[in-house]
């Protein structure tokens, strides 16, 4: 069987474990969030207890990785904890189900907000160009793991300059008005009747929004040095993405008041709308972008588990 060239960087994984991560998650659940936990406080609380699993996660897929430096992954690691049943009947999950469900998910969301940015109302446009962005992107990485990287470095940096815009405009462009009118919200200033429940179901959209940086461990029979370069990837990534979801969800609050937020499907176009009327058409192209490259880095990510069950 061929075997997989080790051409991946330590910024192409690094990337890599980004682009799996942020997807649409960062700009619809801060909604989801809000609605359950009422108080800023939280808010942040939830989202930074987020990093400190991702960071936890990549700690420990860090150790695996230096363990088992070769294609695969999770499934590898999965394998060699609790045999071949386990590793295998996981395989096929993350075929058929996980993230064959999250590319066409994905899919629909970047066909959706393309749709939206060429004014075409008719909806019965989305689901084949979902499907035909699937196709294209399937098609671009049977070029190898090259392409891959370009488009991790590539989308990947387009997310991250995307969230840059949304923190400086938290910064800089703050609605005066948001103080007064959380300080005023019976919404903020009435806790939930079950604290721990509402922290609790929050923190399913923080995940949601956190999962993917895993993703780079599959690479790791292509990667230079990979039990150096792989744990360093996900705990890089971890860093990053904590960080700049933190920042985000501070920005957010900072242009909008909570109880809006927590109403709204909409969080980034409404609080970049409130900087500028192309904030709509901003988030809706930064989606689109987010979307296309998550779909195209898991397309070359999760075809490397299988490798390693074909091998097996």
């Amino acid at each position: 069987m061929t075997e997989l060239k080790r051409s991946l960087s330590l910024y192409g994984l690094t990337m890599i474990a980004i682009g799996c991560t942020i997807g649409s998650g960062i700009f619809r659940t801060p909604g989801h969030v809000a609605l359950h936990v009422h108080t800023p406080d939280y808010v942040i609380w939830l989202w930074v207890r987020g990093g400190v699993v991702a960071l936890a996660g990549a700690l420990t897929f860090a150790e695996m990785g230096g363990m088992f430096p070769g294609a695969g992954g999770l499934y590898v690691y999965l394998r060699e904890a609790y045999g071949d049943l386990v590793g295998f009947l996981y395989g096929w999950f993350i075929l058929f189900c996980s993230t064959a469900g999250a590319i066409a998910a994905l899919a629909l969301v970047c066909a959706e907000h393309l749709c939206y940015l060429y004014g075409t109302p008719d909806a019965s446009w989305e689901l084949p160009l979902a499907a035909g962005i699937i196709v294209v992107l399937t098609i671009v990485n049977l070029f190898g793991v090259g392409i891959g990287e370009w488009i991790a470095n590539l989308f990947g940096g387009a997310k991250l300059v995307g969230l840059v815009m949304i923190i400086g405009a938290g910064m800089f462009f703050a609605n005066p008005q948001v103080e007064a009118a959380n300080a005023a919200s019976t919404f903020v200033n009435t806790q939930p009747e079950n604290l721990m429940s509402a922290l609790a179901l929050g923190f399913i959209g923080v995940l949601w929004s956190y999962g993917g940086w895993q993703h780079a461990s599959y690479m790791a029979g292509e990667t230079k040095d990979p039990q150096r370069t792989v744990p360093r990837a996900m705990i890089l990534g971890a860093i990053i993405i904590t960080l700049v979801y933190v920042l985000a969800n501070i920005a957010y609050m900072r242009l909008l008041p909570l109880e809006q937020i927590a109403h709204s499907k909409t969080v980034a176009a409404d609080a970049m709308n409130h900087v500028t009327s192309l904030g709509g058409t901003l988030m809706a192209l930064l989606i689109a972008l987010s979307t296309f490259g998550s779909i195209g880095i898991y397309s070359v990510t999760s075809p490397r588990m299988y490798y390693a069950m074909s091998k097996d």
